[in-house]
């Protein structure tokens, strides 16, 4: 084989491994976009299935102030147990004074890394609760797979700072 036809077999294929990354990673970014939205308007019929059943699930909450950060880490079938109608309902009246203000959603990087995806994003809330107004910043990790054909969450790492 010629020199220049190696060239053009090595451009082509980069174009077209290019190409589906590209689409990929379009896919990859919307996926996590919805999870924020579904997220954000507690849309958990509609959150789970962006997930796989398996997925693993760590998030930490750093109050600040001295405060101890809580954590969870669980699986997407674990989740039943954090959403049953007693904590929904008692998170609910914790929650009644709070009134988020903004979001942001911001994707900062998206790299494919053998068969997965990984998209690290930002979301920036501003809200008033009880007559304070402040500010959180949620900075999450999601790692995404094809799962019988479907791109899906398999990992997410979720940092929130108050």
């Amino acid at each position: 084989m010629s020199v220049f036809k190696k060239l053009m077999n090595a451009a082509l294929f980069l174009s077209l491994s290019a190409g589906s990354f590209a689409a990929d990673s379009a896919k990859a970014k919307d996926l996590v976009l919805a999870y924020y939205q579904h997220s954000n308007a507690l849309e958990y019929a509609e959150l789970l299935p962006l997930f796989q059943p398996e997925a693993k699930i760590d998030i930490t909450w750093k109050y600040g102030a001295g405060h101890p950060d809580d954590e969870v880490s669980t699986t997407v079938a674990e989740l039943d147990k954090y959403l049953d109608e007693e904590t929904i309902r008692k998170s609910s009246e914790m929650m009644a004074s709070y009134k988020e203000l903004t979001a942001k959603e911001e994707i900062t990087s998206v790299n494919e890394d053998k068969d997965e995806i990984l998209v690290e994003a930002i979301q920036t809330v501003s809200y008033e609760i009880e007559g304070y107004q402040g500010t959180s910043k949620q900075t999450d990790l999601f790692v995404l797979k094809q799962v019988d054909g479907q791109l899906k969450i398999t990992e997410m790492e979720s940092v929130l700072e108050f």
